[in-house]
């Protein structure tokens, strides 16, 4: 936008510096924020750095600017706290969904704090980034960005000296993603603003059975894209009236041999329904769904019974497979609706980064 877009939104500006300045109670106060947030929204540079903010916005330094950003400590979980607390009055409704994802920042260099070589989405290759762990409120009323994690790689939780140079504490330990998004849920849910039914996220994190299982633990029903080599054992009957052992496959009348959900797609012949899930950016989303009563099969154990999720394009291609431990009387038409609020977090990406 340009300086006159923003004097027209000068009041609800001024509310959110009323809101959110005090956080900034250090080295030049919300006065430099103030400044910098202004001259992100003014600014038209590529390079967003100090020194080219700071010629947008009147009365700013590049100095002053710097030092905001480097050296004024301020409180991220209060204002994570308040975020989260103003957003809920736009999106919140009952089927709500939590939606984790990971997206990465190219950086040069080995100082920036968990710097790495990793593949990254943004980059289209591995390539020297920092990568963060995020997590999106998706509704019918819209979306958001309502927490983040930085991920520390081993190459970084495993020297110590690193760490601490780049200000690392020393109770920071290593995390995988899927442990930091369940930190990230608990505590959105632990603050009380934001409640949602549901949690979604691509194969990084359903690929994960102690994420599944924290999940289902407590209480929320999950919809994640999950490996085409995740094993389960397909459910074919009413459970038997007869206890059996647990794991033992064989003695199970109501289970077919175990498999692989890319196998059981592959099986389901003529089972798709074509399904319109919502309207995106050209027109109607349409695909082909079908789903499967499973029980999941690892490490040769028999574990709870899930509701395996098949998508795939029009055309047969692009298939996406899904576990979820909702009822078995959720609509497939709602599951296909919980799986599309993945991609909401991607527009968060964009919007952020731009």
């Amino acid at each position: 936008m340009d300086p006159s877009d923003l004097d027209r939104l000068a009041d609800r500006f001024a509310a959110l510096s009323r809101r959110y300045g005090p956080v900034f109670r250090s080295w030049g106060g919300w006065e430099r924020g103030e400044q910098y947030l202004r001259g992100l929204l003014v600014g038209g540079d590529d390079r967003r750095n100090a020194e080219n903010l700071a010629e947008h916005v009147d009365g700013a330094t590049p100095r002053a600017l710097q030092r905001f950003l480097s050296d004024a400590p301020w409180s991220a979980e209060r204002v994570i706290e308040y975020l989260q607390e103003d957003v809920a009055p736009l999106l919140e409704e009952p089927d709500a969904v939590f939606v984790v994802d990971e997206t990465g920042v190219p950086k040069q260099g080995t100082k920036s704090v968990g710097v790495a070589r990793h593949y990254s989405g943004t980059l289209g290759k591995v390539g020297n980034c920092q990568i963060g762990v995020f997590l999106g409120y998706a509704s019918s009323r819209g979306q958001a960005l309502v927490d983040a994690r930085l991920y520390l790689p081993e190459v970084w939780t495993d020297d110590s000296d690193r760490c601490r140079a780049a200000g690392v504490p020393d109770d920071v330990d290593v995390a995988t993603k899927p442990v930091l998004a369940l930190a990230m849920v608990r505590a959105a849910r632990a603050r009380g603003h934001l409640q949602a039914r549901w949690v979604t996220g691509d194969a990084v994190y359903g690929g994960n059975p102690a994420f599944r299982d924290a999940l289902d633990g407590d209480g929320l029903w999950y919809l994640l894209e999950v490996p085409v080599t995740t094993g389960v054992c397909p459910v074919t009957g009413p459970a038997p009236t007869t206890p059996v052992a647990s794991g033992s496959w064989r003695l199970r009348e109501d289970l077919g041999r175990p498999t692989t959900l890319g196998d059981l797609a592959a099986a389901l012949a003529d089972r798709w329904q074509t399904l319109t899930i919502g309207l995106g950016a050209q027109g109607p989303r349409t695909y082909q769904f079908a789903h499967q009563r499973v029980r999941a099969f690892r490490a040769g154990v028999l574990g709870g019974e899930l509701t395996a999720v098949f998508r795939r394009n029009l055309d047969g291609r692009e298939l996406k497979l899904y576990l979820t431990n909702a009822p078995p009387g959720v609509p497939l038409l709602l599951l296909g609706q919980v799986a599309s609020r993945r991609w909401t977090i991607e527009t968060g990406f964009e919007q952020t980064k731009t």
